[in-house]
């Protein structure tokens, strides 16, 4: 949903006349610029009323009309008519309107420039208008130069409804107009929208003024011009270029939370790149099922109409899906493909350089690649490994260790996972950490065809190497798990943006 959110300013309103021209309810004549015409005295003439001075009483007049006729036909919308025709088409929901209305404390000729009648003349035209939009109006209570004021005016006005809102409905982007309204209020609600881009898209909409703002005709009447077009900027891009460092920073290390959050003021540039990294958080749970589906039902087909990647990519992306968690029941070869893409997991924390973390998420793939090659050989049934001492009971690390070492590897083989197992139970069972020296230690203990002190043999390689060798060659797992895809393209994506 979108909730369009407009400071009235004295000049938002115009009055179509009997005479057909459209006179603006703030604009009066001015002696330094001749081209500005007196529409107020005009105004009066046309409703045969007193003049009095301030917007703020001739907008009661024309509101108390147009409550006695039912009909608020003859408003214009100068400034917002050509926001509201294409946004009322492009899921805007709401308008807030937010008018002035000083207290009593005030000067009579500042009081008197308050914009509450106008809001309200603009919610009757917009309700008679568009008749599926919720519109309301909100007065600011306080003086015009009382920033403070102002500014505890708009949090309570956020508080109370705005994050109302957002309980309702999981995603709002919020669109503020404040063209017209005066430098206060203007930039008072500039700055609390700058507060809201971590929660709310926030965009800014600028109409274009018109010019001449007050063409004259034939016979020398000059009509107040409406706004034909408008620009819309995301506030978020403000932040861009001092927190891009911090979201590549985030997105490297795998930390998708806080990469999210650092997104979520910029999805008009990242809306891609923000729901991926929803979705990649699940697997850093451990929610690799959960992640992968969500992925396929959820992301792809945004993706595969986003220019941020092309389809091809996108289409490969899913055939692997396919392969890993099929729609129907899953087959044998997505029982290991979906193992491996834990493998991820030790993949994202040796860049973290969490190595107790990356350590016991490599021994934890390996006894689940094990046991599934255990189901698949009929281990048991070829008493490679003893019957379970209870019905069901799986079979024990040692025991997955020592069948496929026996039967498939060797003795060297059986030394370095068996010092792997008893290394994880040390870890877990005296809540001990491991260091990546300590982990490499494991491997140049041994004598195995692995030239572990070469520098271009990383400490994650070690350990996906070792993943890769207790699978089945007739597996054919690929040189990287999907979601390392996924990572790494959204790093290149968010690389080639700089």
């Amino acid at each position: 949903m979108k909730i369009l959110i407009i400071t009235v300013g004295n000049r938002q309103v115009g009055w179509r006349c009997q005479d057909g021209i459209v006179r603006c309810l703030g604009v009066s004549s001015s002696q330094t610029d001749p081209t500005i015409p007196d529409h107020v005295s005009e105004l009066y003439q046309e409703i045969k009323a007193q003049k009095q001075k301030g917007v703020r009483y001739l907008g009661k007049d024309f509101y108390d009309k147009c409550l006695e006729n039912d009909d608020f036909s003859h408003v214009e919308l100068l400034l917002d008519r050509v926001i509201i025709d294409e946004e009322s088409g492009n899921a805007l929901t709401d308008i807030w309107l937010l008018g002035t209305d000083q207290p009593d404390s005030v000067p009579p000729n500042l009081r008197a420039n308050d914009t509450l009648w106008l809001s309200r003349l603009m919610a009757g035209k917009i309700k008679q208008t568009y008749r599926g939009l919720n519109v309301e109006t909100f007065d600011i209570r306080v003086k015009g130069d009382d920033i403070d004021g102002i500014r505890e005016e708009y949090e309570q006005f956020i508080l109370k409804y705005l994050i109302e809102k957002s309980r309702e409905i999981s995603e709002v982007t919020v669109l503020i107009e404040n063209k017209g309204s005066i430098p206060a209020i203007s930039s008072s609600l500039e700055i609390c929208a700058a507060t809201l881009v971590r929660q709310f898209t926030v965009i800014k909409t600028i109409p274009k003024l018109p010019f001449p703002a007050y063409p004259e005709d034939e016979s020398g009447k000059k009509s107040a011009a409406f706004c034909e077009s408008y620009e819309k900027h995301s506030m978020g891009q403000y932040f861009l270029p001092i927190e891009k460092a911090q979201i590549i920073v985030s997105w490297e290390r795998g930390d998708y939370r806080v990469a999210k959050v650092w997104l979520s003021a910029h999805r008009s540039y990242y809306d891609l790149l923000y729901r991926l990294a929803d979705h990649l958080s699940l697997s850093t749970n451990w929610q690799i099922t959960n992640c992968l589906k969500n992925i396929r039902g959820n992301w792809l087909p945004i993706a595969l109409n986003s220019s941020a990647v092309n389809r091809a990519t996108v289409s490969q992306w899913n055939q692997i899906l396919n392969q890993i968690v099929p729609a129907r029941d899953s087959s044998e070869s997505a029982k290991y493909r979906l193992i491996w893409e834990s493998s991820f997991l030790v993949y994202l924390y040796s860049l973290r350089g969490d190595w107790t973390n990356a350590f016991l998420q490599f021994v934890q793939t390996l006894e689940r690649l094990l046991t599934l090659r255990s189901n698949l050989d009929r281990w048991q049934q070829k008493r490679y490994i003893s019957l379970p001492e209870y019905p069901n009971a799986p079979p024990k690390l040692f025991e997955l260790i020592k069948a496929w070492c026996q039967n498939y590897r060797g003795q060297s083989w059986f030394s370095l996972l068996d010092e792997v197992r008893k290394e994880r139970n040390s870890i877990v069972h005296q809540a001990k950490s491991i260091t990546e020296e300590q982990i490499r230690c494991i491997w140049t203990a041994r004598n195995l065809p692995v030239k572990v002190g070469e520098k271009d043999i990383s400490t994650m390689n070690l350990m996906i190497d070792i993943l890769r060798k207790v699978s089945d060659d007739s597996w054919d797992l690929p040189e990287q798990t999907l979601l390392q895809k996924l990572h790494e393209w959204g790093l290149s994506y968010l690389r080639s943006e700089d």
